[in-house]
């Protein structure tokens, strides 16, 4: 028998069902006796630093817990286990396929003010109670420094803005929140280079302080032509082209690595990669360049986590919980 497709109407009451059934369950879960079993990365991170929250979910003991369950996962989807930070939820994902880790990532940025933060995990599944707590952000001195560019970069860039093209195209990779997680252990470095600008640095753009502003990733100096490959896995979600109005990030990929993590790729020469496509750790992808806002040859790779850029550091490093 062919399926009937839902009208409005018909899916106005399965939403509202969807709701009264969490309410419902909502109620029922605050009577779980179980501490919730969870792990941080750290319980002091440093600002600019990913905070990863991972939650263990145990199996079910009998088939009546696995039909329990089962029906909180239908009825919860992706809020089963639900995360909040600083009072903002932040998505929590399976990373094992029978769903008994889940795992949040939480970012900081340089702009952040140090001190506690509230931390509140939940796993709804109606055996365990709600934790809340507090972390404590730490402080970090991030260096700064002057620039100054001519008048026809400065004019025809206009520094920090961007043209609308690309401030639309780098919000949609900045939102980009997939389930499926691509990348597996540490990021590696997208380019041989020496550092010649480090994540979380302030500037002065001739003689003016740019405010909440740091610089949002790593610029690795090489020379034109240096082969750019892909950190890790992921889909490219943007490629960008300075003759289609890219005058800030100039000939530029976006990665989408799942879970809320993505990566750009700016100021490219060339770009060997297209839209939708996969591509793996290693992939080159494009070349250094200058293009865009740029005071000569490297590549600007920058690294957001749920919409905020990170220290990208943290992502080489061999972690536990990547």
């Amino acid at each position: 028998m062919d399926s009937i497709e839902k009208g409005p109407i018909e899916g106005f009451f399965v939403e509202c069902g969807m709701r009264a059934s969490r309410m419902v369950l909502g109620v029922i879960d605050r009577g779980g006796e179980r501490d919730v079993d969870f792990e941080l990365s750290s319980w002091n991170p440093t600002k600019g630093d990913t905070l990863a929250i991972v939650v263990r979910v145990p199996p079910p003991s009998d088939l009546f817990q696995k039909l329990n369950l089962s029906l909180r996962e239908i009825v919860w989807g992706n809020s089963f286990v639900s995360v909040t930070y600083g009072g903002s939820e932040i998505p929590a994902y399976p990373i094992t396929e029978e769903k008994s880790i889940w795992r949040a990532l939480a970012p900081s940025t340089p702009l952040d003010v140090p001190g506690p933060r509230s931390l509140a995990v939940d796993v709804r599944d109606g055996r365990h109670k709600l934790y809340r707590g507090n972390i404590q952000i730490v402080d970090k001195d991030y260096p700064v420094e002057s620039i100054w560019l001519s008048d026809t970069n400065s004019s025809s860039h206009g520094f920090s803005t961007g043209t609308r093209k690309e401030k639309a195209a780098m919000e949609v990779l900045r939102l980009s929140k997939t389930p499926v997680q691509h990348w597996s252990g540490p990021f590696k470095l997208p380019a041989q280079g020496d550092v010649t600008t480090g994540f979380g640095l302030q500037r002065f753009y001739n003689g003016v302080f740019a405010e909440n502003y740091y610089h949002q990733g790593i610029d690795y100096g090489a020379e034109e032509g240096t082969p750019v490959k892909a950190p890790a896995k992921g889909r490219v979600v943007l490629v960008g082209k300075e003759a289609d109005g890219f005058q800030l990030h100039g000939n530029c990929i976006g990665l989408d690595h799942g879970h809320g993590v993505t990566s750009i790729l700016m100021h490219l020469s060339s770009v060997d990669a297209v839209e939708g496509e996969i591509v793996k750790q290693g992939d080159t992808i494009g070349a250094v360049g200058e293009s865009g806002l740029a005071t000569g040859p490297h590549l600007h790779w920058g690294l957001l986590v749920n919409g905020k850029a990170v220290d990208p550091n943290q992502w080489l490093a061999k972690q536990w919980w990547l």
